[in-house]
């Protein structure tokens, strides 16, 4: 699956304009077919790839960016050939020129790609279009100083020497940005909470590229001994954050399945979702109250198999912990208990419901008592997050805030007091 198209065109559209102008006006020759094979072969690894970093960092690795910058030069100076003085000199403010005005028109393109990111996001939360935003900020620094720079009264040479010697043409290729994305993605891990081992693994590769940073020329660190590093530490991780993973997901549906079952049981159930899409939602009705039982039992068995837990013990894992905790988990504390301790031991193979735990499912969904009433607050931290990077009240700005449900009753989550 290639890469985002939002992401990489930002990136990319520099150099694909800086090609277009020099084809227009003629240009061939070694140094032109050198930029076109380097603008070639980053198209080619964002059709090929489908992460923005490992994306980066091969682009950095290949050095791909300098060597079209270097052919660019080339071009130019063949393309200004006309512009030499009867000294042999040639017009070195109008390269300079060229290239400053192609650093704009990237940066332009960065924002009108955020603008179309802001113009498709919706007041809900949306993790990935927050992400590209932080993101597009972090790649247009970089390109900003070397305009500056280029700005300040130098001659093309100098600027050219400079650009080396002061490592920006190290930020143009991303080196210090990545820097940057690191930080970001652990900032990022930390607003999310997904996992205490999803932190660590990106405090362990920042940790790492620090390290390497204190031991290279310029403080930029090889990219091909870093993106190694890093993908050591990713495999590190990857058993630990599938073991998360996986007991998450199979808990989770243990829970829907008691859930289901005390819903299919309600007078109202064949006209409430998903029964109601049924073809016959009656039939559908009879077969998750005379079915769930049966297929509870056998998950719950799989489930202490494979993980060592039973059905009680999801409740003191760290991973139903920090559900409550970031306020991700959807059910009520009243109604999680009343799943523990009556519906649990009343759902037995052949057997359905009695009408008096029925009743008392129902009461609860009359009275809107199933929900957890704090489920709104599930991107607090995120939003806390977005705002210490663009301002005070931007994501309010951008995605509008939450706001609470009235209509959920039922009391806010108390973990110290939740019995099991």
């Amino acid at each position: 699956m290639p890469i985002d198209k939002t992401m990489l065109d930002p990136m990319l559209n520099a150099f694909r304009n800086m090609a277009k102008d020099c084809e227009e006006k003629g240009a061939s020759g070694e140094a032109y077919n050198k930029m076109k094979a380097a603008l070639d072969r980053m198209e080619q690894l964002g059709l090929e790839m489908d992460d923005f970093g490992a994306f980066s960092a091969k682009m950095m690795t290949e050095g791909l960016q300098m060597t079209f910058s270097t052919a660019y030069g080339e071009v130019l100076r063949e393309l200004n050939k006309p512009a030499q003085d009867g000294s042999g000199v040639y017009d070195d403010t109008a390269l300079l020129k060229q290239t400053l005005n192609a650093y704009r028109d990237s940066i332009t393109r960065i924002h009108q790609g955020k603008e179309e990111a802001k113009q498709i996001t919706t007041n809900e939360f949306d993790a990935n279009k927050v992400e590209k935003l932080i993101k597009d900020e972090m790649l247009i620094k970089p390109i900003e100083e070397a305009i500056k720079f280029g700005e300040s009264g130098v001659n093309y040479p100098t600027f050219l020497r400079e650009m080396i010697v002061k490592g920006l043409d190290k930020a143009m290729e991303g080196a210090p940005v990545l820097k940057d994305g690191l930080e970001y993605d652990l900032g990022w891990a930390k607003a999310v909470e997904v996992s205490p081992h999803q932190i660590k693994e990106k405090q362990e590769i920042l940790d790492k590229f620090i390290e390497l940073s204190s031991k290279a020329k310029f403080n930029v660190p090889d990219s091909l001994e870093f993106e190694l590093e890093r993908k050591l530490i990713e495999h590190k991780y990857a058993p630990v954050h599938a073991l998360w993973d996986a007991i998450h997901r199979r808990w989770e549906s243990l829970l829907s399945e008691l859930d289901t079952w005390v819903l299919a049981h309600m007078k109202k159930a064949l006209f409430i979702e998903p029964w109601s899409l049924a073809p016959d939602p009656k039939r559908a009705v009879q077969i998750d109250k005379d079915c769930i039982p049966g297929t509870f039992k056998i998950r719950e068995e799989i489930f202490k198999e494979y993980f060592g837990m039973t059905f009680h013990d999801i409740f003191k894992h760290d991973t139903f912990l920090l559900e409550v905790k970031t306020f991700r988990l959807g059910y009520s504390q009243e109604y999680l208990e009343f799943l523990i301790k009556q519906i649990y031991p009343a759902c037995i193979p052949l057997k359905n419901l009695d009408k008096a735990l029925s009743k008392e499912g129902e009461r609860l969904y009359d009275k809107k008592r199933m929900m957890n009433p704090e489920w709104y607050r599930i991107g607090e931290k995120v939003q806390k997050y977005f705002d210490s990077v663009f301002g005070e009240g931007m994501y309010a700005k951008e995605f509008g805030v939450p706001q609470k449900d009235t209509s959920f009753q039922a009391k806010p989550w108390d973990i110290e007091s939740f019995s099991y």
